[in-house]
């Protein structure tokens, strides 16, 4: 998790340091996400299918998500979407996503790339704030 967390903290010093539109934004964020989980596919499977997470592990999970989305209300607020609580929609969206790509990188649907499965998710998250691909 340190590793993802790491990551993912560059990719949104980036989005601060640039600003860029909507689907920019997201499709960073959930290409940063697919990264992680095809750099280190076993950990990934064994931390969400496999593993009992025990309170600690599930805390640090939540507060995980919790510091993603405070950068991700960050964004929703700059780009003027997500609602009237950018914080609960942020939290949603990081949630959603982690559960989507880890399903699509780590397991594809049948007939279906790992790439065709991520902008699938891309879209889904774009048309949920308002945004098109």
């Amino acid at each position: 998790m340190r590793q993802l967390a790491e990551h993912l903290g560059t990719v949104f010093r980036e989005l601060q340091d640039t600003g860029p539109p909507l689907e920019e934004t997201i499709r960073a964020i959930i290409g940063a996400v697919a990264e992680q989980h095809r750099i280190d596919p076993h950990t990934h499977r064994l931390l969400y299918d496999q593993a009992p997470r025990p309170p600690q592990a599930a805390r640090q999970l939540r507060e995980l998500q919790a510091g993603f989305a405070a950068h991700v209300e960050e964004h929703l607020r700059r780009l003027d979407v997500g609602g009237p609580d950018h914080y609960l929609t942020a939290l949603l969206l990081v949630q959603a996503v982690d559960a989507q790509v880890h399903g699509a990188v780590l397991d594809p649907p049948s007939g279906r790339t790992t790439q065709q499965s991520i902008e699938a998710a891309t879209t889904l998250c774009l048309r949920s704030l308002g945004g098109t691909p």
